[in-house]
């Protein structure tokens, strides 16, 4: 069993779409329907209910994905290991999400490329759901994100606890307010970034469910920017501005009300099997050094 073909597999699992899975492989539609039928011939079952729009996994399929996704896992494994042999100790592949590598992870990085020169570092930035996904395939050794994996074969820790703030620039009308309620806030035009989780619960909760932000942008850090250009409001996280605020680019006006914002956690998980692999531990105990806790949950 060719580990190309496992590949083509697991990913015609995720794009359920034999043209897509060609063209994000660079092969031709029929290598890869030649490669899932030389599949099923070697395990005798069906593994895709096929149709004219798209393709679903049999109950035989699901049940081999994991062990596909495994096969494939130890094999790359196996060749980082042989071909990082001769020039280091070890491995680490890392992912993240933007903000978080910009406002927590990013002293940590650059220390364990000084502390540890053996060890060859990978790191690589994705929303939460795609890193925790990288981290479910086994291609990455720790994922560092806002969304918490729950697969018992993780440990996950909670490694940062944050404030969301209501900030403004020092120009912006609002600046000379002593506090803003929580009512208040679907009618002051707010420049939101989504951060998912507990606070897109919680601000669903506060704004009508035809409301439609006039800027919303992925990358909270554009927020920011806006923010300081005195473009509007905005709910971000403390230590996005924690910064901008020392420095006064920024002001923040306390919020009131009984709906006050969810705290915001950032969550850190690994394979379980991997707790004593040197890599890891030396990034943890790095983590720790830099001020960060690890909660387990």
């Amino acid at each position: 069993m060719e580990v190309d073909i496992l590949r083509t597999f697991v990913m015609l699992t995720k794009n359920k779409n034999f043209s897509k899975t060609a063209e994000m492989q660079n092969l031709v539609q029929s290598t890869v329907t030649n490669r899932i039928k030389e599949l099923e011939k070697e395990l005798g079952k069906q593994l895709f209910i096929r149709n004219k729009k798209k393709v679903e996994l049999s109950t035989f399929g699901n049940v081999f994905l994991p062990y596909a996704q495994s096969a494939i896992s130890l094999i790359d494994e196996g060749k980082n290991k042989v071909n990082t042999t001769d020039f280091y100790d070890g491995r680490l592949f890392i992912g993240s999400v933007d903000s978080i590598w910009r406002n927590l992870l990013s002293p940590v990085l650059k220390k364990y490329v000084i502390t540890y020169p053996k060890i060859s570092l990978k790191a690589t930035t994705g929303h939460s759901i795609d890193i925790v996904q990288l981290l479910i395939d086994g291609i990455i050794d720790i994922a560092v994100t806002y969304q918490q994996p729950r697969l018992n074969k993780f440990n996950v820790y909670i490694c940062h606890e944050d404030d969301f703030v209501f900030v403004v620039a020092p120009q912006h009308p609002l600046a000379t307010r002593k506090s803003i309620s929580i009512d208040e806030l679907s009618n002051l035009n707010l420049l939101y970034h989504n951060w998912g989780g507990s606070f897109t619960r919680w601000i669903t909760n506060l704004f009508p469910s035809d409301y439609i932000f006039k800027t919303e942008v992925d990358p909270a850090y554009i927020i920011a920017d806006l923010t300081k250009e005195g473009k509007g409001p905005a709910l971000l996280t403390r230590s996005l501005v924690l910064n901008d605020l020392k420095e006064h680019k920024l002001v923040e006006i306390p919020l009131t009300g009984l709906n006050l914002p969810p705290k915001w956690e950032v969550y850190l998980a690994f394979n379980s099997s991997k707790i004593n692999k040197a890599p890891i531990k030396n990034w943890l105990k790095l983590m720790l050094e830099s001020g960060m806790e690890l909660n387990k949950t």
